[in-house]
């Protein structure tokens, strides 16, 4: 049996199960095969503490980084651990998939703290 897969979905889940695709100058240029995700692994954060952490893909697209940091710093969208079907890869690089169900709302463990 395979092992089962977590993956980290910023923002809901689209009802016809399907991200929209951007081009690297910010324009629509489709719809990917499924729900765009990232691939998550849960690692201690090297002080006893255990989180979910997101995989970059690779090779890193043009885009991939921007829109990381778009999502978690202007977006302020919700994260969730989520599972489903692999389908293929999106305009990214990074996974997509169907049948998508919610875990967990992770969003605390993305939040950017201020330096004090």
């Amino acid at each position: 049996m395979a092992e089962k897969r977590y993956y980290i979905r910023f923002g809901g889940i689209p009802k016809d199960e399907q991200s929209i695709a951007w081009s690297s100058q910010n324009e629509i240029i489709g719809k990917e095969p499924g729900v765009s995700v990232y691939d998550a692994l849960y690692l201690d954060d090297g002080e006893g503490n255990w989180h979910w952490h997101l995989v970059i893909p690779s090779p890193i697209k043009e885009t991939t980084i921007d829109t990381m940091i778009s999502l978690v710093t202007y977006q302020h969208r919700q994260v969730y651990l989520v599972e489903g079907e692999y389908v293929g890869r999106g305009s990214g690089n990074e996974p997509c998939i169907r049948n998508v169900e919610i875990v967990e709302n992770i969003t605390e463990q993305f939040r950017i703290r201020k330096e004090s």
